[in-house]
């Protein structure tokens, strides 16, 4: 394998994501304005049917039992996402056996990565992902062996990039479609390749679908890995509302796969406690089973604001591409800079009060590049344009 090297994350300090936002909190004691393009989230309101759900949970009910949350989820959660995923992707999962509940797309694959792996057993990981990923596959005591992705081939990750020696030791391979920070969509001819190859070697694939429904196109459309013949013997699949549903950090994720597996993840995650509150996973139902015509809105304001900023951003000599299935941007930093993302990022933040996230965040191959998310309205984009014009730091490049 030819990734970068990579320095482990250092999980005694702050991870990236709280470090930016302490930068931005001392900016905003100081009284400056700041533009976070780091967010993971766009502006929006709670679905109504949602808050209501919420709501409800919160009136008072006079001699009523104290409401306990079974660790596979509520029922009327877990039935919720049977449908969707019927209706998403034509494929039946069993609400009472073959879905389980978690607090967050991290909390469900820290827990894979805990039933999968001992300590000093392999896992693969995208050489581009989310910075918790990898601190939850240290916090395992794995090792971390990174399949390469790179620009040259559009961020696709290349099976015949993977070693036999480490197809042979991993008992993990974790792929998220669409990725974060890259945008970059799986076709289903390679997750069918790829499955293969985890099915062959005995490996564990956990398919991860966070940003499922923000695609911009039918074309971009992620698949799920059940939608192939025999996916449930060898992989797992997580997904999460919490972003296109506006559930915020609070929206529950869900974990499918055949019955066994979940059975035993379900066991582990008993003894945890780390069960999302009932109102939570109310309000999580009640957004599968609503209307979603919203979701077609909020794709079209996305694209609106894509198109601003990659606009204004080249106005000012700096190109980037639009992601068509995400809320981010991914670039390579202006030439000035050379692979210093850090050094770009910290001195764009002090002259315009932009903030992003350094590439290098995100695994191996991310030097050289940021990655800038489209949270803000377009009146914020506007605003966040102006300041770096004003700035000139991207003219000085």
């Amino acid at each position: 394998m030819h990734a970068r090297p990579f320095t482990p994350l250092s999980l005694s300090s702050p991870s990236i994501f709280e470090r930016l936002r302490a930068s931005s909190a001392a900016a905003l004691a100081e009284g400056k304005r700041v533009f976070d393009l780091s967010l993971n989230c766009p502006t929006g309101v709670l679905p109504a049917h949602a808050l209501k759900a919420m709501q409800d949970c919160l009136q008072p009910r006079p001699g009523s039992a104290q409401r306990t949350v079974p660790t596979r989820g509520i029922m009327e959660l877990r039935e919720a996402v049977s449908q969707w995923y019927e209706r998403r992707f034509t494929v039946h999962l069993d609400p009472k056996a073959e879905i389980l509940v978690r607090c967050s797309e991290v909390d469900a694959l820290a827990l894979v990565m805990r039933n999968s792996l001992q300590p000093d057993e392999l896992v693969i990981l995208p050489s581009l992902c989310p910075p918790a990923w990898i601190a939850a596959a240290q916090c395992a005591r794995a090792r971390i062996e990174f399949l390469p992705l790179s620009e040259e081939h559009d961020w696709s990750p290349r099976l015949e990039d993977l070693d036999e020696e480490v197809l042979r030791e991993a008992k993990l391979l974790c792929l998220g479609h669409p990725q974060d920070p890259t945008g970059a969509v799986c076709e289903i001819s390679q997750l069918r390749e790829l499955l293969a190859l985890c099915r062959d070697h005995e490996i564990t694939l956990a398919s991860v679908i966070t940003w499922s429904e923000f695609a911009l196109s039918e074309k971009h459309l992620p698949s799920s890995i059940f939608e192939l013949p025999g996916a449930r013997e060898g992989a797992l699949e997580i997904s999460t509302f919490a972003c296109s549903h506006r559930l915020w950090d609070f929206g529950p994720a869900i974990l499918a796969g055949g019955a066994a597996r979940i059975e035993r993840l379900s066991d582990l995650a008993s003894h945890l406690g780390t069960d999302p509150a009932y109102l939570l996973q109310k309000a999580t139902a009640a957004a599968y089973l609503g209307d979603d015509s919203f979701l077609a809105e909020q794709r079209e304001s996305l694209r609106r604001r894509q198109n601003r900023l990659c606009a204004g951003l080249a106005s000012m000599g700096w190109e980037l591409q639009a992601s068509p299935a995400t809320i981010f941007l991914w670039g390579r930093i202006p030439p000035k800079w050379g692979e210093d993302e850090l050094g770009f990022q910290e001195e764009v933040f002090q002259r315009s009060g932009v903030l992003m996230v350094p590439g290098s965040a995100f695994g191996p191959s991310g030097k050289g590049f940021v990655r800038l998310s489209v949270c803000l309205d377009e009146a914020g984009i506007d605003a966040c344009l102006s300041r770096l014009a004003e700035s000139g730091v991207l003219e000085d490049a």
